[in-house]
């Protein structure tokens, strides 16, 4: 889930496969199932860095407050 005011972010992962949900605000939410260590939910920094990984040669960047 990915809050509004970073659509562009959005954009960007859906275009890349990823299911992305955009609701209000700001805020970023990531649901990951890993394939040994299960379910996990990313918010914050560990959102940030995953994100920032998955874009790494796009012109995008996440800047988390």
């Amino acid at each position: 889930m990915i809050g509004m005011e970073n659509k562009a972010i959005a954009e960007e992962l859906r275009r890349r496969g990823l299911k992305v949900y955009i609701v209000p605000g700001n805020e970023i939410v990531i649901y990951i199932n890993y394939p040994y260590t299960g379910f996990r939910e990313l918010t914050d920094d560990e959102a940030e860095r995953y994100i920032s990984s998955l874009l790494e040669d796009s012109t995008y960047f996440v800047e988390y407050y």
